[in-house]
């Protein structure tokens, strides 16, 4: 493979994302960030981070998944983060975690899709879904030609001086001590198999949270009976609608 997308995805908005691009980049592997990557990244004349802004910034879980990659600053990196909202500090973020990391960000996008967390709002309508999907499939091909041809963002640079949010959240992975499974739940371990950091585990075909929660909302968007959710609250859920729940589970 030429190219390499990396990706962190709860509900498949940035999974669908990564998708496209890949298919229009041709000769592109995408490998999901929670499986962790221990490969030789020399090789790749393109390497892409796809990725939803958290609280403003970058999710933890991508900003450690990084953190633990050799880069150079020889190298074409790209940044591609989904938003349901403003993009926050993410973009200044990413500048520097891959800095930190050995390499230097050649360019970065966000784009617009449908907001996912459950936590705080239900499902958007379905019309202003499919809206905002076709400007992502637009906006998706529009990014593939930049990188096609190697475009390099010369005003790229961390302009943050403060900590991220989720760092100055305490509680932050310990979220999911709120989550309530009621009696629809059958057991199906859908949620256990979808969970980018192992914080679910089956007990007597019942899923019991830990204390490493990223808030990606996958467990509850994905539950085929709608069995789990944030305090009890019934809200509509929503998932990416080109995207299956096995393609987004836990290599």
């Amino acid at each position: 493979m030429e190219n390499i997308i990396f990706f962190f995805s709860g509900t498949g908005n940035s999974l669908a994302l990564a998708q496209e691009i890949a298919i229009n980049l041709d000769n592109t592997e995408l490998h999901n960030m929670s499986g962790g990557f221990d490969g030789d990244l020399s090789s790749f004349e393109r390497i892409g981070f796809i990725f939803p802004v958290y609280y403003g910034g970058v999710p933890p879980m991508v900003r450690d998944f990084i953190d633990g990659l050799k880069l150079t600053k020889s190298m074409y990196i790209f940044g591609a983060i989904t938003r349901g909202g403003m993009a926050g500090s993410a973009t200044d973020e990413l500048v520097e975690i891959i800095e930190q990391s050995g390499g230097k960000l050649s360019c970065e996008f966000t784009v617009m899709m449908p907001g996912n967390y459950i936590a705080a709002y239900g499902a958007l309508p379905d019309f202003i879904q499919k809206t905002l999907l076709s400007k992502s499939d637009e906006k998706a091909k529009k990014i593939t030609d930049k990188i096609k041809v190697k475009l390099i963002d010369q005003n790229l640079k961390s302009s943050r001086d403060t900590t991220p949010l989720t760092k100055k959240m305490p509680d932050f992975p310990t979220f999911a001590k709120d989550y309530r499974v009621n009696h629809n739940c059958s057991g199906c371990n859908v949620c256990a198999k979808i969970c980018p950091s192992k914080n679910i585990t089956m007990i007597n075909n019942k899923p019991h949270f830990d204390s490493v929660c990223q808030r990606c909302m996958a467990c509850i968007q994905w539950c085929p009976v709608a069995a789990i959710s944030y305090k009890g609250q019934i809200r509509a859920r929503y998932r990416h609608p080109e995207i299956k729940a096995e393609e987004l589970f836990r290599k």
